[in-house]
């Protein structure tokens, strides 16, 4: 007679009770039967080596951001609000547990200090949806420093780079597809109407369409995904040269579509950077982020010409938000105001006050400014001493995606869009982590990545005592 395998009883014996509660699931609750399925489907992530283990956590994360505006949804969407960030800190605390990065100790300090002081400046005034929004930065934040770490630790960045890419490339075709076929937005128009509707924002390129939006809510910070994505794809090489140039002229035809004119000028202009000067930016160590900063300052006064041409005010409301500085360095606020800010989503607040601009527009479109109001003048510090160690610390592609955050920040208000957050805190981190441009370079390098993989699943082995 047969002797029954013990272990392989039980086995049998699970696996046919578990297909039978999910059949039932599947047949009496449908959406309990997915939920239990997408949280077993997670759980075997776990059973992946570190590197792929990153990158699945992190395509979860980011496409999570990507596909849901948090921050725009309607009260029809109030789950999604929790569910978004509950992805987020998920993935993010699972590589924390299995792959234990080591984040950098001078960019954590800076910006505990940063978000400590946020807190501090938003308790001392109430506004609607502070708290919320404070939570959703704390999330982003971490989030963005676990990932870039934990790329820095397994040499994942080429992994995590190729995840955006194609994250980024399946924005693009999304745009080009709603701008052509879609009557609404998918999410809430970028122009809020006073019944408040949602409807798209006039293409002043292409009169015949909208501007594209995709999954973010808005074209500007569509398009700064997009830019991301063509530096990182013109900079990683380990696909064929077809792939590479239809990847980029998809992403070129996205940001085209998001109608920004200032948008298009930066990808055009760090493209061609990222083509023909990689080696200059690598040496760029000095010098390079004053003449970074420079460009950034000059670059809404270089874009004057250029508007003037096409006929649009973009570039003055842009400009307006700097004549708002003197307005938040002046005696009208409190001295605690002007050192630590009004704290999270306080720009309405300050909006009705007449601190910022007064042309009828409702974002600042700078987040420099922006920054000054709700940190003040510690946190917009902070923030710039981080952006220049960075640029300082960076590879010669995380310095291009650096003048790109930078660049951005002049363009529209990046932290408002936590999808764009996420990315700036990702790319900053990966600079202090000083991620390396390309994979290892020798098979001693590689074995030693291998043997590290090892030794993390050894100690995921042992028995808790």
């Amino acid at each position: 007679m047969m002797k029954l395998d013990p272990v392989a009883l039980r086995w049998a014996l699970g696996t046919g009770l578990a297909t039978v509660l999910l059949t039932v699931c599947a047949v009496t609750t449908p959406g309990t039967a997915i939920g239990i399925l997408a949280a077993l489907g997670y759980l075997c992530t776990f059973a992946l080596h570190a590197r792929a283990f990153v990158s699945v956590q992190f395509a979860m994360a980011a496409g999570a951001l990507m596909a849901v505006p948090v921050l725009r949804l309607t009260a029809e969407s109030n789950s999604l609000k929790l569910a978004v960030p509950a992805v987020v800190l998920i993935t993010a605390a699972a590589v924390v547990i299995r792959v234990r990065p080591r984040m950098p100790v001078g960019l954590v300090s800076l910006l505990v200090v940063f978000l400590a002081l946020d807190a501090w400046a938003t308790a001392l005034v109430p506004d609607p949806n502070e708290w919320s929004f404070w939570l959703l930065s704390v999330a982003v934040t971490f989030a963005g420093l676990v990932f870039a770490s934990a790329a820095a630790k397994f040499d994942a960045w080429s992994a995590l780079a190729a995840v955006l890419i194609l994250l980024t490339s399946a924005e693009a075709v999304l745009a080009m597809f709603e701008v052509r076929f879609l009557h609404e937005p998918i999410w809430r128009g970028g122009r809020i109407l006073s019944d408040g509707s949602s409807a798209w924002i006039r293409n002043e390129l292409v009169a015949s369409i909208p501007r594209a939006q995709g999954t973010f809510g808005h074209p500007l910070p569509l398009a700064f995904c997009l830019i991301l994505g063509a530096i990182l794809l013109v900079r990683l090489r380990a696909w064929n040269s077809v792939l590479r140039f239809l990847l980029f002229l998809v992403l070129a035809g996205g940001v085209f579509v998001s109608g920004s004119r200032n948008a298009i000028i930066l990808f055009l202009g760090l493209s061609l950077l990222a083509f023909i000067l990689p080696s200059f930016l690598a040496r760029m160590n000095v010098v390079g982020p004053l003449v970074t900063v420079g460009v950034i300052l000059a670059f809404p006064f270089l874009l004057d010409k250029f508007d003037e041409l096409a006929g649009s005010g973009s570039v003055d409301h842009r400009l307006g938000a700097l004549s708002a500085v003197p307005n938040l360095m002046s005696e009208s606020r409190s001295f605690t105001s002007v050192l630590i800010g009004d704290g999270s989503a306080a720009s309405p607040r300050l909006y009705s006050q007449g601190l910022l601009q007064t042309d009828g527009f409702a974002a600042v479109d700078n987040q420099y400014v922006l920054t000054l109001a709700q940190n003040g003048f510690i946190g917009l510090l902070i923030l710039i001493i981080v952006l220049m160690v960075a640029f300082l610390r960076g590879s010669a592609t995380v310095r291009l995606l650096l003048i790109a955050v930078a660049a951005s920040g002049m363009i529209f208000d990046i932290f408002a869009w936590p999808a764009a957050g996420f990315l700036v805190w990702f790319v900053v981190a990966a600079a202090w982590a000083r991620v390396p441009d390309h994979a290892p370079a020798s098979k001693k390098q590689a074995a030693a990545l291998t043997e590290s993989s090892r030794d993390q699943r050894r100690v995921l082995a042992q028995p808790v005592r």
